[in-house]
């Protein structure tokens, strides 16, 4: 094993398979290739990326590729990636050992990244300033966008799943049937939408991301702003909704959670469900005007001071 080696601009370190790596310097105008590994010695070793990294495994290990740096297919299974701003990454793996979210690899992104492959826990966040371009999101991938970061002309498989965050950006994503958009969104004024969260009967696109026929759509915030109307259909579930004053939002579908609040205008809309048995609560503050609601089953509606009664 290789532990605090630098490669100075010019060099090559060439890994051969099974060969442990960790700490190690690569300065501009060298080259770490693999097939070797990347690992931490004592969890406290980053080896660092100026210059081309290629071909290696990332194991329990870290690797930053700094500005000027590129990583180019890398396997990352546990551990973290981190692209720094400037920094590039091409081709990269991101799985796990378990084929879970507890023991996965993660790539961070503050620079750009493209053609990444996701899957089986592999996790990709797409910084404030980061760019992911023609990703893909396989069956147990996750790419989250963060507010600032940006998605484009990715694809979500099925059992794959894009996570757009509020102030995330994302352009020509497509999400196939069987696949997950989970969304932040914010109904500006006026503009008026309808939602159906779940399995979409019919192609729909959304914020720069299409949704084919099959694939489902899950809200993880809702915010309606003066001006703007947002109408929820029968079946679908929301939480974290905050309704502006000026801003409408209407029924029948249903609220869940704790965190949802308007001072605008709420007409229509259920809060709790029978087959639900999670505190589901409407907080109206001053100003707000409700009408038709129903409170079922764990369901509370709040009134605050200056909301009527």
């Amino acid at each position: 094993s290789l532990i605090g080696v630098e490669a100075l601009s010019g060099g090559v370190i060439s890994l051969t398979s099974g060969t442990l790596v960790s700490g190690v310097v690569v300065h501009a105008g060298a080259v770490l290739a693999g097939p070797g590994t990347i690992v931490s010695s004592g969890g406290a070793l980053t080896t660092e990326d100026a210059g081309l990294v290629s071909g290696v495994s990332i194991v329990a290990g870290a690797l930053d590729v700094l500005s000027g740096g590129s990583a180019v297919s890398v396997a990352l299974t546990t551990g973290v990636l981190t692209v720094e701003v400037g920094g590039t990454a091409t081709s990269t793996l991101v799985t796990s050992t378990m084929g879970s979210y507890q023991a996965s690899g993660v790539l961070q992104v503050y620079g750009a990244d493209t053609s990444a492959v996701l899957s089986g826990g592999g996790v990709e966040h797409v910084q404030s300033g980061g760019t992911a371009s023609h990703d893909t999101i396989a069956q147990g991938g996750v790419q989250i966008v963060e507010a600032g970061g940006s998605a484009l002309s990715g694809t979500v498989q099925a059992n794959g799943a894009e996570v757009l965050s509020s102030g995330g950006w994302a352009s020509a994503v497509v999400v196939s049937s069987g696949g997950f958009l989970d969304i932040d969104y914010e109904v500006k004024s006026g503009s008026a939408i309808t939602w159906s969260t779940g399995a979409q009967t019919s192609a729909v696109t959304l914020s720069g991301v299409s949704l084919s026929s099959g694939a489902n759509l899950e809200l993880i915030g809702l915010e309606v702003d003066s001006g703007g109307s947002a109408t929820l259909a029968s079946g679908s579930m929301f939480n974290n909704v905050a309704v502006s004053a000026g801003g409408y939002l209407g029924g029948p579908g249903e609220l869940s959670g704790s965190a949802n609040s308007a001072a605008g205008v709420v007409s229509g809309v259920q809060i709790g469900d029978f087959n639900n048995y999670a505190l589901a609560e409407l907080t109206l503050t001053s100003g707000a005007a409700a009408s038709n609601v129903l409170v079922d089953n764990q369901g509370l509606l709040s009134v605050g001071a200056g909301a009527p009664e």
